[in-house]
């Protein structure tokens, strides 16, 4: 072989081949358009149609029913009594009631209930509310004239009254009941007397205490009803004109309704019924 083609054939067994390194292409970021949110569609809410009110019918609910009644006393003597309320508050006591005596009683067996009934015994009802009879009660501890409140608070040993002017001048002791109790105080019409029970002598009896003045009481105490040890007199209440009490008392065993004069005389049983009669107020104007 020649030399020229030796020399060409040593270089042709030294070249190095050539490395073709890839050149990478940058990835296209695909970026999303947001989707439009579609535009909300506004409905009209249509106005409401006024409905006309009606004005309700007031039922007239009575005062008191009586017990002859029978169809009137189911409403509210029965299983189930469902009380009705009156449809507007009265603020004064009904004028059918004044001059009736209201006391409570268990009677029909189903609780207590209020009830009236005439001064002679007659006509005895039943009160459809109890409003009548409370307002009654809580009067009897004021004066007639409105100045004066009866109130209990200790005594000297016991549980006496006091008198308590509304002016704010300082209160009178009106009993001295030593280490018992003055309870159920009940002002006069005329404001000069207090009746009221007592059991400073072992049992409860009614008492009445006569005021000279209520600006300077001078109390003088008198014992009204004599009732033995097994026996209790108790929530004396004075007649519109001041010339009876009336009360409720166990002599019978029960506890009963009684009337007496003021001065104690003339005590007799107003009522006659199988069922206890407690606490009567005499209904005045």
């Amino acid at each position: 072989m020649p030399t020229s083609d030796r020399s060409l054939a040593r270089e042709s067994a030294t070249v190095q081949p050539m490395r073709i390194t890839p050149q990478l292409q940058p990835t296209a970021t695909l970026t999303h358009s947001p989707t439009a949110s579609p535009t909300p569609t506004i409905t009209q809410t249509p106005e409401p149609t006024q409905t006309p009110t009606r004005t309700p019918t007031l039922t007239i609910t009575p005062v008191l029913v009586l017990l002859t009644d029978v169809t009137a006393l189911a409403q509210y003597i029965g299983p189930t009594p469902t009380p009705t309320l009156p449809a507007t508050p009265i603020p004064s006591i009904p004028a059918q009631l004044i001059g009736r005596i209201a006391f409570l009683s268990d009677m029909f067996g189903q609780g207590t209930r209020a009830y009236v009934v005439d001064a002679d015994g007659r006509n005895l009802s039943l009160l459809t509310h109890s409003w009548p009879y409370d307002q009654a009660l809580a009067r009897e501890w004021i004066s007639p004239d409105g100045r004066h409140t009866v109130y209990q608070a200790p005594g000297d040993k016991g549980i006496d009254l006091f008198l308590a002017p509304a002016d704010g001048r300082p209160h009178q002791k009106l009993t001295f009941v030593g280490s018992g109790e003055a309870y159920d105080a009940a002002w006069s019409p005329n404001g000069d007397r207090i009746a009221f029970a007592s059991n400073q002598e072992g049992p409860d009896r009614i008492f009445v205490v006569t005021l000279e003045n209520v600006d300077d009481p001078r109390p003088n105490t008198q014992k009204l009803t004599h009732n033995d040890e097994r026996e209790s007199c108790k929530r004396p209440s004075y007649s519109p004109d001041g010339k009876q009490i009336v009360y409720y008392c166990n002599v019978t065993g029960m506890d009963q309704i009684w009337i007496m004069d003021a001065d104690g005389s003339n005590q007799r049983r107003l009522l006659t019924v199988d069922a206890n009669c407690w606490s009567p107020v005499w209904i005045k104007p």
